[in-house]
This record gives C-alpha cells, structure tokens and sequence, in this order.
C-alpha cells in the first residue's frame, strides 16, 4: 500500500511536470489499479496542479463507476471537443473497453497490464 502511495505521488509529479513542458491542456487518460486508487491520483494530480485546479474545478476528473452519472457527464465534457476541460481523467476499469476521444494525447497506465 506504501509503495503504491509512492508511485502514484510520483506519476502525478512526472505526469504534471511532462504536461508543464508541453501542453497542460492536452487531454490524457490515467489508467490507475481500481477506483480508490483512481481518487488518489486524481487528488495527487490536482495538487501538483493547483493553480488550474483552482480555475477549472473539474480540470482533472475521476470517471468510475461510483461517480455514475456524474462520470458519465465528466467523460461527456471530455469528449467535446468545444470543451478545454476536463483535461485528466482518472479510471480504473470504466475506460478499458475503450472511449471515442479523438482529442486524447496522452495515455497512462499506472497499473497491471494482462494480455
């Protein structure tokens, strides 16, 4: 559980420190290991991303299936292309049968991957 905190404070940093050098808007997904873990890393990722967190409130957004219809309209706004944010999503299972976002430049997979 201790090294899981570890990495994820440390994906959050490399994450946030790769989109300050590139495009802070550019729409990534975060693949995290289930949906507490996607909550930590959305949490994680606001931190080290504070000052847009506190412009765009929604500027990272957990989508799992607790959020419900909340997700879904998290995912929705993604999705838009009219729409700067959401910027970050974190999922655990919810995205993995795939999502149509053809704005999405950055995928991050912060978790087991089965063939």
């Amino acid at each position: 559980m201790v090294a899981l905190k570890a990495r994820t404070e440390a994906v959050a940093a490399h994450l946030s420190g790769y989109l300050k050098g590139t495009d802070r808007y550019a729409k990534t997904i975060v693949f995290c290991v289930d949906q507490e873990h996607a909550d930590e890393m959305r949490r994680a990722l606001n931190n080290h991303n504070a000052d847009l967190s506190r412009k765009h409130a929604d500027y990272v957004c957990r989508v799992t299936a607790d959020e419900g219809d909340i997700g879904r309209g998290h995912l929705s706004n993604f999705q838009d292309l009219e729409r700067e944010t959401p910027v970050i999503l974190t999922t655990s299972q919810m995205l993995t049968t795939g999502v149509d976002a053809p704005t999405v430049q950055n995928v991050v997979l912060v978790r087991v991957i089965t063939r």
